[in-house]
C-alpha cells in the first residue's frame, strides 16, 4: 500500500503543471548567473591586461627619460641616493650605488604601472600586490658593429589578480584564487648619437585675406606680419647653432624651405608664373545657364550676375540699352558651353565672361583626381610640366611680383636671415587653393641634402621630413565660392600618397622617421568637408591658432621642437656586445 501511495504521489507531481516555469528558471538561473559572472570578470581581466600594458609602456618611457644607468651628469641625484638597500638586495651588484640605481628603477616602474591597473580595487593596500617587472638597458650597436651612444631598454611585467569565480580552496569546481596577467615585452629607444636632422617645408597661404587682422578687419596686426614673426622665431630655433635654449642641441643639418600659395603656387625656378599642379580633363565641357549682364552703369541695383559672352568667348559689354532691356524682359538667361580653354583664358582677368561661382563649380569638375594623385609617384624634386600655368596676377601673388621668388629651398645652418629676407618679400595677394601649395611643396621636399656628412650612413639616423601647411580660410575664389578640389584629393588618398613617396627616401638600416604633415587654421574656425578632410590628412597634427603665441606653439608642436625622452618600438633593438 505504501508503495502504491508513493506511486500516486509521484504521478500527481508529474501531472501537476503549476510552477513548471519556475522550476525551469530555477535550473537555468544557475547557468545564467554563471555566464554573467564569467562575462563581467572576463572583460575585467581583458581591461586589466590593456591597462597593465599601457602602464608598462609609459613606465619604459619614464625609465628612459630618467636614464639612471647611462646618465653623464647628476648621476647621484636624490631619488637614487634615498634608496635603502638591504644585504640581500646587494647580492649581484658590484657596489651600493649600482643597487640603489636598480631599486630606484624598480620603484619608478612599479609606481607608475600600478596607477594604470587600479590595484586598490583588489587589495586593501598596495603592499599586498604581487607584481614583478623585468628590464634591461644597453647601448645600441651600429651597422659596422661599433658601439653607439644611443640606448634601448626592454621592459616586461606581470601581476596576480583575483581569478574567475573563486569558490574556495576545498571546492573542486573552483578556479584558482588568482590568475597571472602578463604584459608583452616592450622596447624603448633613445637616439643620443645625433639629433635627428629636420627638413621643414612651410606651405603658407599668402592669399589677400592674410593682410587682414585675425578679427578679419584692417585694424590690428595683419596675419601676414604675425606669420613672419613666427617664421623668424622658428628659423632661429632650427637653424642658428648659437641661439638655442640652454642644454638643447639641434642638428647642424636642419633645413627650411617655403612654398607660398594663393590660387596656385610658384615652382622653384620660375618666379614669374603660378602653377595649378593638377591633371585636367581638357576636353571636358559643361552646359551652364548664365544670366546676361549689362554695363555696370545700367545695373542700379548692383545685383551680381553673370556676364554674357558671344560664341567666340569674347567679352560683350557694348550692347545698347534697348537690346539689354529686351533680353532682361524676355530672354533673361542663356545656356553656354563652358570649356577648359575658356576657364584658363579668364583666370585672373579683370573682365570675366562668367561669374566666380560658375568658374568654381566647373573647376572642381575639371580635375582628374585619380591621375593627379598618380603624379605623386613621379615626384623627384625638380620642376614639373603642368598644363595649367599662368603669369602671376590678382588671383595668385600679384602681377607686379614676377621677380620675387615665392618658393624657395633650402636655408641651412646659420642661414635664418637669408630665409627671412626672402620670405618677407613675398606679398599676400590672391584667392586660396591649398592643395596647389601642398603638391608643389611635397615635390620640392624630395630634394635630399647633398652634404656627404648629412647622409644616414654618417649620422646613424634618418632625416625627419615635415610639411607644415598654414591657411587662413577655406579654399575659395571669393568669400562665397568654395572650391572642393583639396577636399576631394585628400579623401581620395593624396596625403597618404605624399607620405609614402617621401618615406621612400628613408634608409631602412636605421630607425625610420615617417613623414609628418601638419595643418594650422590661422584666424578662422574651420568647418564642414574641408575641416574633416584636413583632419583626415594630418591626424593629431591639426591646430587652430588665433594669435602669435598660439601660432608659434602650433608650429613647435608639429615640428617637435622638444627634447626626445625616448620612443617605443616593436622591433627588437640590436644591442652592443663586447
Amino acid at each position: 500500500m505504501k508503495k502504491y501511495h508513493y506511486f500516486i504521489k509521484l504521478k500527481q507531481f508529474f501531472q501537476n503543471e503549476d510552477g513548471a516555469y519556475a522550476v525551469i528558471m530555477g535550473i537555468l538561473s544557475f547557468f545564467l548567473i554563471g555566464l554573467v559572472a564569467l562575462t563581467v570578470d572576463g572583460s575585467g581581466m581583458l581591461l586589466d591586461k590593456a591597462r597593465f600594458s599601457q602602464g608598462i609602456e609609459q613606465a619604459g618611457l619614464a625609465l628612459m627619460a630618467e636614464n639612471n644607468d647611462f646618465r653623464t651628469t647628476n648621476q647621484k641625484h636624490a631619488d637614487v641616493l634615498r634608496q635603502t638597500v638591504t644585504k640581500e638586495e646587494l647580492e649581484g651588484f658590484s657596489d651600493t650605488f649600482s643597487a640603489q640605481k636598480y631599486k630606484r628603477n624598480q620603484e619608478l616602474v612599479s609606481g607608475l604601472v600600478r596607477h594604470y591597473y587600479y590595484p586598490s580595487t583588489y587589495f586593501k593596500d598596495n603592499l599586498k600586490i604581487s607584481d614583478k617587472y623585468d628590464y634591461q638597458c644597453n647601448n645600441l650597436q651600429g651597422p659596422n658593429g661599433e658601439q653607439l651612444k644611443s640606448i634601448a631598454c626592454e621592459i616586461s611585467g606581470k601581476f596576480e589578480r583575483p581569478s574567475w569565480l573563486y569558490l574556495g580552496k576545498n571546492n573542486g569546481l573552483s578556479f584558482a584564487e588568482t590568475t597571472t596577467i602578463n604584459a608583452n615585452k616592450i622596447y624603448i629607444q633613445k637616439n643620443l648619437d645625433e639629433i635627428i636632422p629636420i627638413d621643414l617645408m612651410l606651405v603658407a597661404d599668402l592669399s589677400g585675406s592674410m593682410n587682414s587682422s585675425v578679427s578679419g578687419t584692417k585694424y590690428g596686426t595683419a596675419k601676414i606680419d604675425i606669420l613672419r614673426e613666427v617664421v623668424s622665431a622658428i628659423a632661429k630655433e632650427l637653424l642658428e647653432q648659437n641661439n638655442t635654449e640652454e642644454g638643447k642641441v639641434i642638428s647642424q643639418y636642419n633645413r627650411i624651405g617655403f612654398t607660398s600659395f594663393a590660387f596656385g603656387a610658384q615652382q622653384q625656378n620660375n618666379p614669374a608664373q603660378c602653377y595649378l599642379p593638377y591633371v585636367v580633363n581638357y576636353d571636358t565641357t559643361t552646359q551652364v545657364r548664365v544670366r546676361i549682364r549689362p554695363k555696370s552703369s545700367l545695373n542700379p541695383s548692383g545685383e551680381k550676375i553673370v556676364d554674357y559672352c558671344d560664341n567666340n568667348s569674347n567679352y560683350r559689354d557694348n550692347m545698347d540699352y534697348r537690346n539689354y532691356r529686351y533680353y532682361m524682359d524676355y530672354r533673361d538667361y542663356r545656356d553656354v558651353t563652358l570649356s577648359y580653354k575658356m576657364l584658363r583664358s579668364y583666370i585672373g582677368s579683370d573682365e570675366q565672361c562668367y561669374s566666380y561661382p560658375t568658374l568654381a563649380r566647373f573647376f572642381d569638375q575639371l580635375i582628374d583626381y585619380d591621375e593627379t594623385i598618380k603624379t605623386i609617384d613621379s615626384f623627384n624634386g625638380r620642376d614639373n610640366d603642368y598644363l595649367m600655368v599662368f603669369n602671376k596676377n590678382s588671383w595668385c601673388l600679384g602681377s607686379a611680383n614676377t621677380h620675387i621668388n615665392s618658393t624657395y629651398i633650402w636655408a641651412g645652418k646659420n642661414k635664418s636671415a637669408d630665409l627671412l629676407s626672402r620670405f618677407n618679400q613675398v606679398p599676400a595677394l590672391g584667392a586660396t587653393l591649398s592643395s596647389s601649395g601642398l603638391l608643389i611643396g611635397a615635390n620640392l621636399l624630395m630634394n635630399t641634402n647633398p652634404d656627404e656628412n648629412a647622409q644616414p650612413s654618417k649620422l646613424g639616423a634618418n632625416t625627419q621630413r615635415i610639411i607644415l601647411v598654414l591657411s587662413d580660410g577655406q579654399d575659395q575664389i571669393t568669400s562665397n565660392d568654395t572650391l572642393n578640389i583639396t577636399s576631394n584629393l585628400i579623401n581620395q588618398g593624396m596625403c597618404e600618397k605624399i607620405k609614402s613617396k617621401l618615406n621612400s627616401l628613408q634608409d631602412k638600416t636605421y630607425l625610420e622617421q615617417p613623414t609628418r604633415i601638419g595643418f594650422v587654421a590661422f584666424g578662422y574656425g574651420p568647418s564642414g568637408t574641408q575641416k574633416a578632410a584636413w583632419e583626415k590628412c594630418v591626424g593629431k597634427y591639426y591646430y587652430v591658432a588665433n594669435n602669435k603665441e598660439e601660432l608659434l606653439e602650433s608650429f613647435r608642436k608639429i615640428i617637435g621642437l622638444v627634447e626626445e625622452v625616448g620612443h617605443s618600438t616593436y622591433k627588437e633593438p640590436t644591442y652592443y656586445s663586447n
